[in-house]
């Protein structure tokens, strides 16, 4: 069963989806799609239409999201459609969409009682402490727990945790592979070039691709949580069996347990509220609240 269901059955389950649910905002000016629903949950998902960046292409996506909410308004089964509809029937901006509704539902099994009574550990640390931590906190505790020294570690997806790992002085090697580099080169070379050259050797090497060649030789792999977005996720988790995996970013803030029954070891990812949504529709805020705001929540067994 893929990810996204797991994660419904549970809000189901739990009595987080019923016919009284209501949306209240959806927004897609941003790679980002923002979700907000009436009780004033926000749930936020990468919206693989909109990238690359393409002449136009926010208003495309504005346009479906639009003509979706509009929808939303006069045909309250039409929430649970969607939700229930397969990726393949729907365009990717839609399938951003429902990621972003499961998130905004699943904000309650995010508490840590919550959390604790599935079985659950968890820590929160701040943006400073993810990313530039001047001392050893408890997230840089549990990637070397599940990390080890002399690690090979991978990266699906150029960015995301890579240079967070390359800093990390007892991992050896950094392997990525990303499939979508050409309106990126420069950047994916200069930034390979400062963190070897950070290094003193070459610590991160680009495979290229292909996830069977690429990544034979990690133990542990991160794979971004915006695969949920084009519905890839599930099949990078079954071609990295006898690995330990990492899903990370905003786009895997939906049911913590269904990541984990799915075989990922730890889930790090970001919890949105209302300040996100006021950062979201202005642009000298947004920046402010991933600095000031935006907590990042670890999450393992």
């Amino acid at each position: 069963m893929r990810i996204e269901q797991i994660a419904l059955n549970t809000l189901v389950r739990e009595g987080l989806i019923n016919s009284s649910t209501a949306i209240r905002t959806i927004d897609g000016s941003r790679s980002f799609v923002l979700v907000e629903l009436e009780n004033g949950n926000i749930g936020t998902a990468m919206n693989y239409d909109v990238y690359p960046f393409r002449p136009n292409i926010y208003e495309k996506s504005q346009g479906i999201v639009n003509s979706l909410y509009s929808s939303l308004k006069t045909d309250p089964w039409l929430l649970e459609t969607i939700l229930m509809k397969e990726p393949n029937k729907l365009n990717l901006t839609e399938q951003a969409i429902k990621i972003a509704i499961l998130s905004a539902l699943s904000q309650p099994l995010f508490e840590k009682d919550i959390l604790r009574m599935n079985g659950l550990n968890s820590v929160t640390v701040t943006y400073e402490e993810h990313h530039f931590p001047k001392k050893p906190n408890d997230s840089r505790r549990i990637l070397y727990r599940l990390l080890g020294d002399n690690s090979v570690v991978g990266v699906i997806g150029f960015g995301g945790m890579l240079e967070i790992f390359s800093d990390l002085p007892y991992v050896k090697e950094v392997h990525f592979i990303d499939k979508h580099i050409i309106h990126r080169v420069e950047t994916l070379e200069s930034t390979v070039t400062k963190l070897n050259s950070k290094a003193k050797y070459e610590k991160v090497v680009y495979q290229g691709s292909d996830i069977n060649t690429g990544l034979e030789k990690c133990s542990v792999v991160a794979i971004t949580a915006s695969s949920l977005c084009n519905a890839t996720i599930d099949h990078l988790i079954s071609q990295l069996k006898g690995k330990k995996i990492i899903v990370q970013g905003p786009s895997g803030a939906i049911v913590p347990s269904a990541f984990i029954e799915k075989g990922v070891s730890l889930l790090c990812t970001e919890l949105k509220d209302t300040r996100y949504k006021e950062a979201y529709f202005f642009d000298d805020r947004i920046y402010d609240w991933f600095t000031e705001f935006d907590n990042r929540v670890y999450i393992y067994l």
